[in-house]
């Protein structure tokens, strides 16, 4: 795989986890009422300051509240997955990359963002 293709997936993952934070911030501010919402207010609530300190909720956090609501277990490890491999091209590869992808092409990825949407209930 060349730098390129790995850019075009560390992008692509960065769009779909912002879409997911992004979404998250919403329900919790706008307190909506559908067990989704909930469950992500808890959430949050947990990380709630706590002495001056907050702890930024994961994607990997997040999915997995859906996960609990729309099922799809493979489709949404699979997305865990992504964005473990995303991690690590975010933060330098200097580790063994361990998320069993090997190299990802964008389309690949692109297809693996796009089904955990199409299952998620907005």
């Amino acid at each position: 795989m060349n730098d390129l293709d790995q850019s075009a997936v560390l992008l692509l993952v960065a769009s779909f986890e912002a879409t997911l934070q992004v979404d998250f911030h919403e329900r919790v501010t706008r307190k909506k009422k559908d067990g989704v919402s909930k469950e992500l207010r808890r959430l949050w609530s947990r990380n709630a300051p706590h002495h001056g300190l907050t702890r930024w909720v994961t994607v990997e956090e997040i999915v997995d509240v859906w996960r609990k609501h729309v099922g799809h277990t493979a489709l949404i490890g699979n997305f865990k997955q992504l964005v473990l491999y995303r991690h690590w091209l975010a933060h330098g590869r200097y580790w063994v990359q361990k998320s069993g992808l090997g190299d990802i092409d964008p389309f690949e990825a692109w297809q693996r963002g796009i089904a955990l949407f199409n299952v998620l209930h907005y």
